[in-house]
């Protein structure tokens, strides 16, 4: 019952943390990477994000989310069962022909982040404490702007890059944080499927973000030049 009621608090956490990504206060260890025993952690998640697995997982989730539609992408889910109610509640603005549909396609998304775990045996398998992940960090993204850096020197797009930056990194932050503890999920409570909810429900929000943050530099810098438009 105690390994019940720990996790519980955790997921409990982590959906208080899914609205507020700025309100996210994670500890700095003074070490640059988490380290255990030899071993870097940045190194690992690395390789799982890097993993076939994981790559499929992505894919199946982001051909998830096309379905959803463009009106949910700007739509803040605070658990999966309000976006599934939302879901049946507005079949006409998705591509999912029921509700049951969605929730099939759901369970999938998440049993294919079971694989990833599976299948990333090192990461999973370490003796990593809670602190461990802090310092996560994600390999840098040095395209994501790049169709709007040849006007940087415009103060107006310049504006509007850097508050898309700030977005960004808020956005990265609070994947992170998340993934952090869908990791101490698996890793220190072996609860491999309530891992891959919280995994899953990550990634989901971080890749809505990325796309309400690309919509809004393209809408604002629109308002400075209208290449953009």
């Amino acid at each position: 019952m105690k390994k019940i009621s720990i996790v519980t608090l955790l997921v409990i956490c982590f959906w208080a943390c899914t609205n507020d990504s700025e309100s996210i206060n994670v500890q700095q260890p003074s070490n640059t990477h988490a380290m255990r025993v030899g071993v870097d952690l940045q190194d690992l998640f690395e390789e799982m994000l890097k993993s076939q697995d994981y790559t499929t997982f992505d894919t199946s989730l982001i051909e998830f989310n096309k379905k959803l539609g463009e009106d949910a992408i700007e739509h803040e889910f605070v658990n999966e069962t309000e976006m599934l109610d939302w879901i049946g509640n507005n079949l006409s603005k998705t591509s999912f022909n029921s509700k049951n549909h969605a929730i099939s396609e759901w369970e999938v998304v998440k049993k294919d982040f079971e694989l990833v775990l599976d299948s990333n045996s090192a990461l999973v398998n370490g003796k990593w404490d809670e602190n461990d992940g802090n310092n996560i960090t994600l390999p840098e993204d040095k395209e994501w702007n790049e169709d709007y850096e040849s006007y940087s020197d415009d103060p107006c797009v310049f504006g509007c890059i850097n508050a898309a930056e700030s977005a960004r990194k808020a956005a990265e932050r609070a994947y992170l944080s998340r993934m952090q503890l869908s990791i101490n999920m698996a890793v220190i409570y072996r609860d491999i499927v309530g891992a891959a909810l919280v995994a899953t429900i990550a990634t989901q929000s971080y890749q809505m973000d990325q796309s309400r943050i690309k919509r809004k530099l393209r809408s604002c810098s629109c308002g400075c030049n209208p290449i953009f438009c």
